[in-house]
């Protein structure tokens, strides 16, 4: 079925179990993954079949899982669509992460930002970076390394080692974006990112 077919397409009873079962196992991997119990209604909407203005999703026999993210703006995504039952518990989990992560992050700003040598300010809408005298970080503040760290710690709990690597790999580059010469880099046995180098960002 194409995209607008699956938004509007109504699951059987099989399929309704089908649907259902995954929800129960996303649940039981969050709370593998030590997700706030704060989020558990964000969760439980987002793995419903249906969330107005927010998504559809379910099961069909003959597409597999799908998930589309629609709005109250009339566009409509079709974000996972696939008969591998991996894939979609992949896409629900990392949705999680992601949330619980910015959530962590946001929670923990003040705090972390002390951590870096140059703190963001910004006066009159404009960027002010002021140098701190004792650092652990030698860069402008960065908001999502600790939130990937988030994810990427709650993951691991859960996750093939595969799948895992690329998220780390994606976010890993996303952290790297602004430096002409690779900054940080994942330390799997420490669990965070680590700076290697002493480049600095384009600004």
């Amino acid at each position: 079925m194409i995209e607008k077919q699956l938004y509007s397409y109504r699951m059987n009873l099989q399929e309704l179990e089908k649907w259902a079962e995954l929800k129960n196992i996303i649940l039981s991997d969050c709370k593998k993954m030590q997700i706030s119990h704060q989020h558990h209604d964000w969760i439980d909407k987002r793995t419903d079949s249906i969330d107005p203005y927010n998504h559809v999703a379910g099961y069909s026999q003959a597409d597999g899982y799908f998930y589309i993210e629609d709005g109250d703006r009339g566009e409509i995504n079709l974000s996972c669509c696939s008969r591998n039952f991996e894939d979609i518990r992949w896409y629900l989990l990392t949705s999680v992460a992601g949330y619980a992560g910015q959530y962590y992050e946001l929670t923990h700003r003040k705090s972390d930002e002390k951590c870096w040598r140059y703190p963001r300010k910004f006066i009159d809408g404009k960027l002010i970076l002021k140098q701190r005298l004792i650092w652990k970080y030698n860069a402008i503040h960065d908001t999502r390394k600790l939130w990937f760290e988030y994810e990427i710690n709650a993951l691991a709990k859960v996750a093939d080692q595969a799948r895992l690597t690329v998220f780390v790999n994606e976010r890993t580059g996303l952290l790297n974006l602004w430096f002409d010469q690779p900054h940080w880099e994942f330390d799997w046995e420490k669990m965070t990112f680590v700076e290697i180098s002493d480049s600095k960002e384009r600004r």
